[in-house]
């Protein structure tokens, strides 16, 4: 992929004495305001039998948005085109876009934290407006991002990523009366389940600290696995020599809960 990848390779630094033209979104020495394509997600559509590659463009000058590309060969390398949807805007007017197929063959997209609508039978666009899920909120609501949804165990499964902070007096929560990056301390996996797509949805529980925005999938044995990148922001990120890698996590079902399985080796 990094052969034939037609990315801009090489990162524009800025040195620390530097005046920046625009203020980095992270506070890094990295110009985040380049152009670039976040959170692509690959998935097969079993009733389409085709490739379908959803992602976003960043927060960048031309603006931010969500979008689907389908395979012409029906091979996962493409070549992609876009979908009739988002051919000359976007199909969603954020980021973080995700897709789910149901059993019976019924595809949704899935947006930024708590949106989703159905897609046409044919995938060329979204078949209904976009609705904001039901969900059981915290209070105070926080910034949330990267959702996703899965089906198992005859429920439907919320995945999004959520910061955790630790505060000065000691306390440790996921809705702080300010966002403030001082206190963020890991970008974590949460998932709420629910008997319907919409919802409601339950409340949501932690599954994997410092494993925020990611996919749950299983291996061809049924053994649960999550994706993750471990975000390099926030304070846990400093207690690492190591970090904004891509990885996998086992992860196991127990008791209608998802959760790390730390008995499982890769």
């Amino acid at each position: 992929m990094d052969r034939d990848g037609t990315w801009q390779k090489e990162c524009k630094r800025f040195n620390a004495d530097e005046k920046y033209q625009k203020k980095s979104l992270n506070g890094d020495t990295l110009d985040n305001k380049f152009r670039a394509v976040w959170a692509p997600e690959l998935h097969y559509i079993k009733s389409q039998k085709n490739w379908f590659i959803v992602a976003c463009m960043n927060n960048s000058k031309t603006g931010k948005g969500s979008f689907i590309l389908k395979s012409t060969t029906g091979l996962p390398e493409g070549p992609y085109i876009n979908i009739k949807g988002n051919e000359s805007k976007p199909l969603f007017p954020n980021i973080d876009g995700s897709l789910f197929e149901d059993e019976d063959g019924s595809v949704y997209f899935i947006g930024h934290n708590h949106y989703i609508a159905k897609m046409k039978p044919d995938m060329s666009d979204l078949a209904e407006p976009i609705r904001q899920i039901k969900e059981t909120a915290y209070n105070p609501e926080p910034y949330i991002e990267g959702a996703f949804i899965f089906k198992h165990d005859h429920k439907y499964h919320l995945v999004q990523a959520i910061w955790s902070h630790r505060l000065k007096d000691g306390t440790e929560t996921y809705c702080p009366k300010k966002d403030d990056d001082a206190t963020r301390y890991s970008y974590d996996c949460v998932i709420a389940s629910s008997d319907n797509i919409y919802g409601p949805y339950t409340e949501r529980y932690n599954v994997i600290t410092g494993g925020g925005h990611n996919n749950l999938f299983q291996d061809k044995n049924n053994q649960w696995w999550a994706t993750i990148f471990f975000n390099p922001r926030g304070a846990q990120a400093k207690e690492y020599t190591q970090t904004c890698r891509p990885g996998i996590v086992p992860i196991k079902y127990e008791n209608g809960k998802f959760s790390i399985d730390s008995t499982r080796n890769l």
